[in-house]
């Protein structure tokens, strides 16, 4: 790819692990520099609102337009203007992704193409056991990329809807020092540092250090968070060919989270009683709370033998621990206004992995046909330990409405069966081309892998009970790239993921298997300032458990959930003063396989049918007022089915205003500014999040 002229904030750091040549330019935007980078990659941050290239389809630098499958990337850019602090917020105009709506802060939980996704992952590797382990700090992240339908030909087993890939900040070879100052409701108060630059004059070594603290109160009843993050990171480059990149980071997080939510007769139905108030809790003050703390240290080695072949290897080691205690409820009392507080959970859980992932790529000319080849193996061994224990409750019966606190007592802490060991560990071996006719680009892949897993008692009563499995997915795509920027695409894609149990006969299940067709059309202008992406898809998801109709006790695999959809997503500088995102969704999932007659075309739990979000920010440049810039957005989830009963749409307005200077940048927040009051949840269930507004001051050298 020829070298491109880029202009980039500071405050978006360059990302790539390839030696830049920087020259600072007089402008009056806030810490801009001018970047001619000899490549771009899949690292690399957005010189805008649209992306260029990702990695994480193809684990290769591949074209936006050449990619047959969905995709959707979150620039730092874009996180920083919507006044995004989590992975969650930040996705909150991406269509193809709902997420879960808490007062928690501490575990992340995602809904893609009507599928749950508790896994994440980072620079192409697996990241995190599960959701228990923690939010991830978006301060730490270059870009969110969500790779939408299957993906286990390159990532291994996995949920059918898709995978969400964190890009991570990475050392950069200029001048980058960045501190920024945030308040805001609720207590909310932050500060953040991001640092770095090269440590010699040759640029062979260079750094990046990342540093935030935060804390305030939640918006329901005695709840708080508070955290402290830190990540440091090195670039070795010894030659041109060969750069090592060491990463790491620690987080401690410390919460009074509302982890068991609310009944839904007062939230999402009637209750005879009106409302329950917005900030109400079950949360007992001086009882409730968490404490995560995590840490993870690796490295990425790349070399290139020659301009058509290279090496990729990366390693990582992630540890986290949690202590979470919280009230549960049962019923309401005949007067609709008392919850039963009759009983308590603690969990102590950690969680250990090890996560690897190896490929050569090269370049071939096979008949006249170039074909970009990848072949590697992945690895990835995850423990987690969970020794829970009941509380009973006495005297802890709360009247929702009007709450008085303080008069629960709690019996001693009684050893829950519950309690384990787990173990997974999954190796596989893939294979993909990419090549070329004429105006065509295609993609083929195939992946085999293997899966061992299994649990113990905790107490050690008895030894590991494991299984294992083996599956083989594939994929293939084709893109047609037309001379005026349109690329039509249509693929076909497969998924599996281990599970455990066995039917009534004593056989293993099998893993579920996910098989998605998607047909759609990217339009990308010449200036590459603005993306346009149409999608169809229809996805499956087989081998799901469902009563044994022999005996019901046990189940059989013979149920199966289909999801329908249309995605429409905008990314685009309009001009040099206006630009846009966001998109439309419509999704149609349900269960259209089971052995329970009530099931079959129930719709999915917690899905709307129809998501709706733009975001527009205008630059007053043509007043003469460059430095101002206000941006508003609007974001509709529609009615939601659950079972007997019907969740509301609802509309969010967000706004923002900043204003910048060479050096320094003061902006403004307001998210749900007119203070919709809505309530999403599929068994217990949240409010959502009240007006909140910030105010950062950033500043840069």
């Amino acid at each position: 790819m020829k070298k491109k002229h880029r202009k980039l904030m500071l405050s978006i750091a360059v990302s790539t692990i390839l030696p830049y040549q920087v020259v600072a330019t007089d402008t009056t935007d806030i810490g801009i520099i001018d970047v001619h980078a000899s490549q771009l990659t899949g690292y690399s941050s957005l010189k805008n609102y649209t992306p260029q290239i990702s990695s994480t389809a193809t684990k290769t630098d591949t074209d936006i337009l050449e990619i047959p499958q969905s995709i959707s990337i979150i620039g730092q850019e874009q996180i920083q203007v919507i006044g995004a602090e989590s992975i969650m917020e930040s996705l909150a105009y991406t269509p193809g992704v709902s997420v879960g709506n808490n007062d928690s802060d501490i575990w992340e939980s995602f809904y893609i193409r009507g599928f749950k996704s508790r896994r994440i992952r980072r620079d192409g590797m697996t990241y995190q056991v599960d959701a228990w382990d923690g939010q991830a700090e978006s301060y730490g992240i270059e870009r969110v990329e969500v790779l939408k339908g299957p993906s286990s030909t390159i990532y291994g087993g996995d949920e059918p809807g898709g995978t969400i890939n964190m890009v991570s900040k990475r050392p950069t070879q200029s001048a980058h020092n960045e501190l920024k100052v945030e308040m805001g409701s609720s207590k909310h108060k932050l500060l953040a540092v991001d640092t770095g630059n090269k440590i010699d004059d040759d640029g062979i070594y260079s750094y990046r250090l990342i540093g935030l603290i935060k804390d305030g109160d939640g918006f329901s009843n005695n709840t708080k968070y508070q955290r402290f993050y830190i990540a440091p990171s090195l670039l070795w480059q010894p030659t041109d060919n060969t750069t090592l990149t060491f990463l790491s980071e620690f987080q401690r997080d410390n919460a009074t989270p509302l982890e068991y939510g609310l009944p839904k007769e007062g939230t999402v139905v009637s209750n005879p009683n009106g409302n329950i108030p917005r900030d109400a809790s079950i949360v007992e003050p001086g009882f409730d709370e968490s404490k995560v703390e995590r840490y993870s240290l690796g490295y990425i080695l790349e070399h290139d033998f020659s301009k058509t072949l290279k090496l990729y290897h990366s390693l990582r080691y992630f540890h986290a621990s949690n202590e979470l205690q919280y009230m549960k409820f049962g019923d309401f009392q005949e007067d609709m206004r008392t919850i039963e507080r009759n009983g308590a959970s603690r969990w102590l859980r950690t969680s250990k992995q090890i996560t690897s992932d190896n490929y050569l790529q090269t370049e071939l000319d096979i008949l006249g046909v170039k074909h970009k080849v990848l072949a590697g193996f992945d690895y990835s061994f995850d423990e987690l330990s969970s020794e829970r224990y009941d509380i009973s409750v006495t005297n802890g019966d709360l009247d929702i409405y009007t709450p008085t606190y303080g008069n629960a007592i709690f019996g001693e802490l009684e050893y829950n069966n519950g309690s384990r060991y787990e173990k997974t560990e999954q190796v596989g071996v893939y294979l993909q081309d990419q090549f070329k006719l004429e105006h065509w680009s295609f993609t083929l892949g195939g992946r085999y892998g293997t899966a061992e897993w299994g649990e113990k008692p905790y107490d050690g009563s008895a030894p590991y009970e494991l299984e294992d499995d083996s599956a083989f997915t594939g994929k293939a795509g084709a893109v047609y790239l037309s001379d005026i920027g349109l690329a039509p695409f249509v693929s076909y894609s497969q998924s599996f993921k281990p599970q455990g149990g066995s039917d009534r006969l004593g056989n293993r299940f099998d893993p579920t298997k996910g098989e998605q067709y998607e047909l759609g059309m990217r339009y990308r202008n010449k200036s590459e300032d603005t993306l346009v992406s149409l999608t169809l898809y229809n996805l499956e998801k087989t081998n799901v458990r469902t009563t044994d109709p022999i005996d019901p006790e046990f189940s059989v695999q013979t149920g199966e959930i289909t999801s329908t959809g249309l995605e429409l997503e905008v990314q685009s500088s309009i001009n040099d003063v206006l630009s846009v995102f966001g998109g439309y969704t419509y999704t149609d999932a349900r269960t259209t396989k089971s052995n329970n007659p009530e099931e079959v075309d129930r719709a999915t739990k917690n899905i709307p049918k129809q998501q709706f979000s733009l975001w527009s920010d205008y630059n007053f440049k043509e007043f003469d007022l460059p430095e101002l810039k206000f941006g508003a957005g609007i974001r509709y989830t529609g009615e939601i089915n659950n079972d007997s009963y019907k969740i509301s749409s609802h509309n969010l307005v967000d706004t923002m205003l900043s204003y910048n200077q060479k050096d320094w940048k003061l902006q403004l927040n307001a998210s749900n500014l007119f203070d919709t009051r809505y309530a999403e949840g599929a068994y217990n269930f949240f409010y959502g999040e009240q007006r909140q507004i910030k105010v950062s001051y950033t500043y840069h050298w």
